[in-house]
């Protein structure tokens, strides 16, 4: 049935001032509309996307959010191999040849999350503590943080875990109850664009400096002496931690001259003092379940802090569970880059 015109027209007609109820009811329902908006951006805003230093697009949570746990990094974005970015092609074929099997941080970070999360590590439970030299081109507990959160520096130059076991009992104090230690250590060099070993162009910088300076300063100290037929003197306590360095490399200093690279040598040196005494912290009846990641760090050009990024060289992945000994976890390490390796990823 048809209505009457008059009545048509008053339905269509809008009118021209709201009741105060109505002019209530529209408040709250723009207020809430304003409202969900936000959040929606704030939302967005808290896992922005930015281009990571490996050149691909990832998204990056807030930082107190476990990323092992996050459904994203399932996503395929995750398995999208780095490009090369700002390394160059003769740099990648440079550290192929002196360090095979090197891959860039993270593909190194992915594999290490695998494994650890395997044997109930994560960043809940373990805390993660650090021996590297503390420059600031080292990029790889960058990525290291954000899977497992807080960290404890344990180093000084080169690496070297001077904290000593006073440190390694603080260390294992404050981790959480029944929790997981895991302890990454390495040892760094550079290797600039043209391809030379202990150089690379940092931040800000023209001209290449040298990586890791405080190996480069030592064996230059060493060779000094000896030509002069000086013996080594204990520096000042000012200076104490380059003293140190000074005298590890020097008790194989023969044995540096002789190598084909006499600072990859060196490099090797101050690893397996590290390693040393990192596995002379750790007692035998430890009741923690503890980690170990160790390689060697390789750093790239960066033309600015955010460009470049850090390739590593894995040499010692082990798991210690109470009352049994190390459990050597570097061939499933290398069994996952192979098969990232299969599915089209290559470092050169």
């Amino acid at each position: 049935e048809q209505l009457p015109k008059t009545k048509q027209k008053n339905m269509l007609r809008v009118p021209r001032r709201l009741k105060p109820r109505q002019r209530k009811a529209t408040a709250h329902t723009l207020a809430a509309v304003l409202s969900l908006t936000l959040t929606f951006i704030l939302f967005i805003a808290g896992m922005h996307i930015i281009w990571i230093e490996e050149g691909g697009v990832l998204p990056v949570l807030p930082h107190h959010v476990n990323l092992h746990e996050n459904a994203l990094l399932a996503s395929s974005a995750e398995d999208v191999m780095p490009p090369l970015g700002g390394t160059s092609r003769s740099c990648v074929a440079r550290i192929d040849t002196l360090f095979p099997g090197a891959v860039p941080g993270n593909v190194m970070e992915r594999a290490i999350r695998k494994i650890f999360n395997g044997h109930g590590f994560n960043g809940d439970n373990t805390l993660l503590a650090v021996s590297t030299c503390p420059d600031e081109v080292n990029r790889l507990t960058d990525k290291l943080y954000m899977t497992w959160g807080d960290c404890f520096p344990m180093s000084g130059l080169t690496g070297i875990p001077f904290t000593g076991k006073t440190g390694f009992g603080a260390y294992k104090s404050h981790c959480p109850d029944n929790g997981c230690l895991l302890i990454f250590f390495a040892p760094h060099v550079g290797i600039s664009s043209e391809g030379n070993l202990g150089k690379i162009r940092r931040a800000g910088m023209t001209n290449p400096s040298g990586a890791c300076g405080s190996i480069l300063a030592a064996l230059e100290a060493i060779r000094s002496r000896k030509e002069a037929g000086l013996a080594l003197n204990p520096k000042p306590s000012d200076d104490y931690q380059q003293g140190e360095v000074e005298k590890v490399l020097e008790a194989h200093y023969s044995e540096i001259q002789q190598a084909n690279e006499p600072l990859l040598a060196a490099v090797d040196v101050i690893y397996r003092e590290i390693k040393k005494r990192i596995f002379e912290m750790i007692p035998d009846d430890i009741d923690t379940p503890v980690g170990i990641i160790g390689g060697v760090q390789i750093n790239t050009d960066r033309e600015k802090h955010e460009e470049g990024y850090d390739y590593f060289f894995a040499r010692d992945i082990a798991l210690k569970r109470p009352g049994k000994d190390f459990s050597d976890q570097l061939p499933e390490f290398k069994a996952l880059i192979r098969r990232q390796d299969e599915s089209g990823y290559s470092s050169s």
